[in-house]
């Protein structure tokens, strides 16, 4: 999984600036230099799951030889 370019807290503070009214999506995200479709969808994601849309990460989850033999059998019968 890929390094975050930027912290947890900077981007709920970012998200903060927006909701609490500071400015509108383009001010922030110009001001900040990040796409403002960016912005839009961590505002989205905080209002969906609050702070914990920054901290929980889906990642690729990597499974073992065996589970995956197990899941291959249990489909093939």
């Amino acid at each position: 999984m890929a390094k975050r370019k930027h912290s947890v807290e900077w981007m709920i503070d970012r998200v903060n600036e927006y909701l609490s009214g500071m400015g509108s999506y383009d001010s922030i995200a110009h001001a900040n230099d990040i796409a403002q479709a960016t912005l839009i969808r961590w505002v989205a994601a905080y209002r969906n799951y609050g702070a914990d849309a920054f901290t929980k990460g889906a990642g690729n989850k990597r499974y073992s030889k065996d589970f995956k033999t197990s899941c291959v059998d249990t489909v093939i019968k």
